[in-house]
């Protein structure tokens, strides 16, 4: 996998109810992360209807994707790859904002703890090591070079990841593109992060 797959993939992007329409670019790799609702696709193009109302359109020739469906904590064991954007809190844990279930299949994706779209969040990717309650909202994320003690809220969006294929996508499908811009100013996808029957990517 190369590194902009891992670094799209890495699940997992902020709360889609608070992130922004597009982040700035990631500084090693030059992705900006768009957010919307597929308004009008081909199978070379989609046009993105963004949260302002603003419109982009990106190709996808050579994109790889990824489908995004509901999912909860119960899905979630010890040794599970998950990905968790969290802030930190007073006691050293961290609270988690989102929790995305990685398919075995795409384990290892992204695997780290690094800074994310909200100020003061990371994204942390790893497995899951002890889990605290029956509720299970309280878990240890371990991963090369450190673990992170993660509390997960009641109302925290559960999502489970698998590969997908452009027949993930569809006009109505709420995504998350990671892009990058060619030397004529297009946005051209490395990776399309798309929602299952009505899933908004919480990433």
């Amino acid at each position: 996998m190369t590194r902009i797959m891992a670094t799209a993939v890495a699940l997992c992007l902020t709360l889609a109810g608070g992130a922004a329409h597009a982040q700035a670019p990631d500084i090693s790799t030059g992705i900006v992360r768009y957010r919307g609702v597929i308004e009008d696709l081909s199978s070379t193009s989609a046009v993105i209807k963004l949260r302002d109302g603003k419109t982009v359109t990106v190709d996808l020739t050579g994109a790889n994707y990824s489908a995004v469906s509901q999912s909860s904590l119960s899905e979630i064991k010890p040794e599970s790859f998950i990905g968790t954007e969290s802030v930190p809190q007073q006691d050293g844990s961290a609270r988690a904002l989102e929790v995305t279930v990685f398919d075995p299949r795409m384990r290892g994706t992204g695997e780290g703890s690094y800074p994310w779209d909200r100020p003061n969040s990371t994204m942390t990717n790893g497995a899951v090591g002890e889990l605290v309650g029956a509720s299970q909202r309280v878990m240890t994320v371990r991963y090369k070079g450190g673990e992170k003690k993660v509390i997960v809220p009641d109302d925290v969006p559960v999502v489970h990841i698998e590969p997908g294929s452009y027949e993930s996508v569809a006009v109505g499908s709420h995504v998350v593109a990671f892009t990058t811009k060619t030397p004529d100013g297009k946005l051209k996808a490395a990776f399309i992060l798309a929602g299952q029957n009505g899933t908004v990517p919480p990433m």
